[in-house]
């Protein structure tokens, strides 16, 4: 069952969402090439991007393991200061890269008008607020098919971000003792989802969907981990989720359903022991920098090397993101971690 792999030590979710991350920049290396309207992987099999499926399963997670955080620990406090040391820090790292390193490279203007760009010393500071609308640097990536995208990707950060706003309201109100109330608010979201869906494309319901789904995807999660000594984890289970992929497939809730068998495949992978690369990532969790540079990486690329093919360019953007992502756990993400774990060290000491 699920309980067995949700103590520290006993699971591979670290491992998942490092695979998720690389889904993403996998699914990218088909766009930033060719442009918006490309067809990415997956997509003409289930109408969604593998990219897509696999920040479903980063949402789902995230429910899963704040969950039993929060259930573990219920103060506040140390709740928000965790959520944030995890977030701000490495977008603050990625902008002063961008800035100071990536940017000035990348640059269509002269190196005077760069630095005398006030956005250029704001960006690293705006991204932690504005994630991909922030105001970026003069002219970077002109001239490739996505022109003046820094990085797009860290539009889902916010909606990560509102996921934990509402799990700590949920917290702090004692809904988390009552299973019921998460299976309720799971139903709500789901019902929003299916009923904002054809509506996607409007600006303002557009954000609304997103809140939705990300929502549905992220209470999976919780309910997961609330119901972990009643959910199976082994594979035979998958097949039943595919039944259900078969059933709703022309339905309304095809959504729904390859978003259950996204959280499932991630439940079922993330409670499996693959040896070193499991105990590697529990030790270096490089998804979220990954996650945070593949983009940015990618448009370097592109950049650079035009004539790549899609494989080759997959594989030097894959290995040079995950290289930033692992500077940025041992530089800065660890680091800020370890913050959070002086702190309640400290507060021992005064009690005792």
């Amino acid at each position: 069952m699920l309980a067995d792999a949700t103590e520290p030590g006993q699971n591979s979710f670290n491992l998942v969402r490092l695979i998720a991350a690389i889904l993403v920049i996998v699914s990218h290396s088909f766009l930033i090439p060719y442009g918006i309207g490309s067809k990415e992987p997956l997509y003409n099999l289930t109408s969604l991007t593998l990219g897509q499926h696999a920040v479903h399963i980063f949402f789902v997670i995230s429910g899963l393991t704040l969950c039993r955080s929060v259930v573990m620990d219920k103060n506040m406090a140390r709740y928000a200061r965790a959520r944030f040391l995890r977030i701000v820090p490495a977008l603050v790292g990625f902008g002063l890269f961008f800035s100071f390193i990536m940017g000035p490279v990348v640059t269509g203007a002269t190196l005077s008008r760069y630095f005398s760009d006030l956005n250029t010393w704001l960006y690293p500071f705006s991204v932690p607020v504005n994630f991909q609308q922030a105001a970026t640097p003069p002219s970077v990536f002109q001239n490739i098919p996505i022109s003046g995208a820094v990085n797009n990707p860290l539009w889902t950060i916010k909606y990560e971000v509102f996921a934990y706003l509402c799990l700590g309201i949920f917290a702090s109100f004692g809904f988390l003792r009552k299973n019921r109330f998460s299976v309720a608010a799971l139903a709500l979201a789901g019902i929003l989802t299916v009923s904002l869906q054809p509506y996607q494309s409007e600006s303002g319901l557009g954000a609304l969907f997103q809140a939705a789904k990300f929502s549905f995807c992220f209470l999976l999660g919780v309910v997961a981990y609330l119901y972990r000594t009643r959910v199976p984890t082994h594979i035979i289970w998958l097949s039943i989720t595919a039944l259900l992929i078969v059933i709703a497939r022309q339905s309304h809730i095809s959504l729904l359903a390859y978003i259950l068998l996204d959280a499932h495949i991630a439940i079922v992978v993330g409670s499996t022991n693959f040896g070193l690369l499991t105990q590697w990532t529990r030790e270096n969790d490089i998804s979220y920098g990954t996650y945070i540079y593949g983009w940015p990486v990618q448009q370097f690329v592109v950049t650079a090397f035009p004539m790549l093919g899609v494989l080759a360019f997959g594989a030097v953007s894959l290995i040079a993101a995950m290289l930033l992502g692992y500077l940025s756990w041992r530089l800065i993400e660890q680091p800020a971690l370890r913050l959070k774990h002086q702190n309640g060290i400290a507060r021992e000491k005064q009690q005792a």
